[in-house]
C-alpha cells in the first residue's frame, strides 16, 4: 500500500522540527502515544476521520502547525474549518465549479447529479495535491450523519467538492449513488468508503448514522471522491 500524502507530510514536519516520535508523543500532553504517531505516519490512522478533535489539536500543537498549516501541508480539510471560516487567510476564488444539487448524509434520499443549477467560485490553493480541476463538482449536504460528538466533520448545510472518475481508497469520503432495497433506500449519499469483514462498507462519521453494506445493494455507483468541504459559519452554529 502506498503511503498517503498526508502521512508523509506529518512525518516530514516532525523530522523538520528535529523531533522523535517519542518526543512528539510527550509534547502532546498525554493525548497521543508513540504507537499512535507511528500509525499516523504509516497511513494506518487517518488524522481527520479516525482521531478525535482533542487528539488532532494536540498533534497540531506538538507539530507547531495552525489548522491552516495542516490543511495546506497534508491536503486534508481540518474538521470544521470551512473556507468561509478561514477569514484570516487570503482567499482568491478563481476556479469555477458546477453546483449540481444535494447529497444525503442521512437517510433522506436526494438526487446527486441533477440539472446544473449554479456555479461556485473556489480558491485552487485549498484543493488537495493531484486534484483534477476539470472533474470537480459541488453538492450541498443534507442530514447529519457525517458529524459526531468529536468531529464537526461535514455539517448539514455545507457544500462539498468531489472529483469524478477517481478510484476511492479505504478511508476516503465518497459521493455514491446506491439502491439498497434491504434498507429501503435509493439515492445519492456521502459516506466513508471502508473495508468490512464481508466486503466494502459505506460508513457514517456519526455512530448513529446509517451504514450501507455493498453486498446488500443492487446498485452502487461512485460519483466522486471528496476533495474539499466549504462550511459556512451558520452550519457550525447549528452544532
Amino acid at each position: 500500500m502506498s503511503l498517503p500524502d498526508w502521512a508523509r507530510a506529518i512525518r516530514q514536519r516532525r523530522e523538520a522540527l528535529g523531533k522523535s516520535q517519542g518526543q512528539l508523543a510527550r509534547e502532546s500532553q498525554g493525548r497521543l502515544n508513540q504507537t499512535e504517531i507511528s500509525r499516523l505516519e504509516r497511513g494506518l490512522v487517518h488524522p481527520t476521520q479516525s482521531m478525535g478533535a482533542a487528539k488532532l489539536e494536540a498533534l497540531l500543537r506538538a507539530l507547531d502547525w495552525t489548522p491552516a498549516d495542516f490543511a495546506h501541508a497534508t491536503g486534508l480539510e481540518y474538521p470544521g474549518l470551512g473556507l468561509q471560516a478561514m477569514g484570516a487567510l487570503p482567499y482568491r476564488p478563481h476556479l469555477r465549479v458546477p453546483l449540481l444539487g444535494e447529497v444525503a448524509a442521512g437517510m433522506h434520499p436526494v438526487e446527486v447529479l441533477g440539472e446544473r443549477e449554479e456555479y461556485l467560485m473556489v480558491d485552487e490553493e485549498f484543493l488537495p495535491k493531484g486534484t483534477r480541476r476539470d472533474r470537480l463538482f459541488a453538492l450541498r449536504v443534507v442530514g447529519d450523519s457525517m458529524i459526531s460528538d468529536e468531529l464537526v466533520g461535514i455539517p448539514p448545510g455545507s457544500v462539498v467538492l468531489a472529483e469524478a472518475d477517481r478510484l476511492p481508497a479505504p478511508g476516503e469520503i465518497v459521493v455514491v449513488w446506491v439502491r439498497c432495497p434491504k434498507v429501503g433506500f435509493e439515492g445519492g449519499v456521502i459516506k466513508v468508503w471502508s473495508e468490512g469483514d464481508d466486503g466494502q462498507v459505506l460508513k457514517s462519521l456519526n455512530p448513529k448514522g446509517p451504514v450501507f453494506r455493498l453486498f446488500d445493494c443492487d446498485e452502487v455507483r461512485v460519483q466522486g471522491v471528496f476533495r474539499l468541504v466549504m462550511t459556512p459559519p451558520s452550519a457550525l452554529r447549528r452544532r
